[in-house]
C-alpha cells in the first residue's frame, strides 16, 4: 500500500509496526564464521585424501 505526496509524513507517524528489527551486523559475522568453519573442514578433508593414498 505505497503512499505519495504530503500523506508519508502523517503516515510515517501513525506507523505502529510489530516486526522486529534484525540485526544485520549480527547475520553477517555468523555466516562468515560458518563458511570459515566449513572452508577449514573441506581443507581438512583434501589433506586427509592427499595423506591417505
Amino acid at each position: 500500500m505505497p503512499v505519495r505526496g504530503p500523506d508519508v509524513e502523517a503516515y510515517c507517524l501513525r506507523c505502529e509496526c510489530k516486526y522486529e528489527e534484525r540485526s544485520s551486523v549480527t547475520i553477517k559475522v555468523t555466516i562468515i564464521i560458518y563458511l570459515s568453519i566449513l572452508g577449514l573442514l573441506l581443507l581438512y578433508m583434501v589433506y586427509l585424501t592427499l595423506v591417505e593414498p
